[in-house]
């Protein structure tokens, strides 16, 4: 008779590895992109800064589904906006949750030199386009995505993300014009 070694016992929930360090740098330098997109999805800071946490989380957890050939811009994009629809679909059936905008509460900072003050009225101008609009400016215009990326990313038609750029970048311009008048 043969002596063999026991075999483990399997375990009821898969077996967690680290993600490879390589993941781990590249999503670090992909942060203000990522924070940029985020923002343009929930259109303030401190929801922005939850869901790039919740994203960077998932994207750790889920590193062994990334291909390394594949774009990790993309499929975090992706996930922060699968993320963020998830979540604006729960927030719908609980409405009234009691946040306050930082404004109304006075607790925005005074703004500092008068470039940081043209980025702030500009941002404000690219928040206040409509639904859409804000992220698939920032995706091509911003982070240089082709149509293609931007339309993968946003899970839309090439078509609509074509049309949306071209609506964003009339809009903002007839706003910028206008802010430059004194209207």
């Amino acid at each position: 008779m043969a002596l063999t070694s026991p075999q483990p016992a399997p375990t009821p929930w898969p077996v967690m590895t680290a993600p490879p360090p390589d993941i781990r740098s590249d999503l670090v330098a992909l942060l203000p992109r990522l924070r940029r997109f985020a923002l343009t999805l929930t259109r303030n800071g401190p929801d922005a800064d939850d869901l790039v946490q919740a994203t960077c989380t998932r994207a750790l957890e889920r590193a062994h589904q990334w291909a390394p050939e594949t774009n990790l811009a993309a499929w975090t994009y992706t996930m922060a906006r699968n993320l963020w629809i998830s979540d604006r679909r729960r927030a719908s059936t609980r409405m009234g949750a009691g946040q306050v905008d930082a404004a109304e509460a006075g607790l925005m900072a005074p703004h500092g030199p008068a470039d940081a003050l043209r980025g702030s009225q500009l941002m404000d101008q690219i928040m206040a386009l409509p639904e859409g609009f804000a992220t698939t400016l920032l995706l091509v215009s911003v982070e240089g995505h082709s149509y293609a990326e931007a339309a993968a990313v946003l899970d839309i038609p090439i078509g609509t993300v074509m049309s949306r750029m071209a609506g964003a970048r009339k809009k903002l311009r007839a706003a910028l014009t206008q802010e430059e008048a004194g209207l």
